[in-house]
C-alpha cells in the first residue's frame, strides 16, 4: 500500500503511483511505404464526439512516432485482454512490431489490430508538442 503522505522525490515512486491506474491499451498504425508500422499507446482516450477527436500522447523519444505523424491515416485499436503478445510486439523498441499481431490495412493505409474491442481509422487533425 502506498502512503498517500510520502513524498514523491524519485521517479520509482511515481512509477508505482501511477501504476495503480489501470489503462487501457491502444495500438496506433499504418502503412509506411507498403510495409505495417505501428506501436501500443496508453495514452489514448476520447476528447470529443462533435467533432469526434481522440487524443494519443506520444514520448518525445519515440523512433516510430516520426513514420506515422506524416500518414494521412492511422488506424487505432483498443486492444483486449487476449492481446498481451501484440502489446508487447507493439511496444518493443526496434525489431518487427507486427510479429504476432494478425492485422488488416484499409484501402487508405489504417493498420487495424484482428479481435480488436474497437478499431477505428482516425485521420491526424492536429499535432502539439510538448514543451
Amino acid at each position: 500500500m502506498l502512503d498517500p503522505l510520502e513524498p514523491i522525490d524519485d521517479g520509482a515512486a511515481l512509477r508505482r503511483t501511477y501504476g495503480c491506474f489501470p489503462t487501457g491499451v491502444a495500438a496506433v498504425c499504418g502503412l509506411v511505404a507498403g510495409a505495417p508500422d505501428g506501436m501500443a499507446a496508453g495514452s489514448f482516450t476520447s476528447v470529443s464526439l462533435d467533432p469526434p477527436l481522440v487524443s494519443v500522447c506520444v514520448q518525445n523519444s519515440s523512433s516510430t512516432w516520426p513514420r506515422l505523424r506524416a500518414l494521412a491515416r492511422l488506424g487505432v485499436s483498443v486492444l483486449a485482454e487476449t492481446h498481451d503478445r501484440a502489446c508487447t510486439a507493439l511496444s518493443r523498441k526496434g525489431g518487427d512490431h507486427f510479429e504476432s499481431v494478425s492485422w488488416d490495412a484499409t484501402g487508405d493505409g489504417a493498420i487495424l489490430v484482428h479481435g480488436a474491442t474497437a478499431p477505428r481509422r482516425h485521420g491526424v487533425a492536429r499535432l502539439r508538442a510538448a514543451r
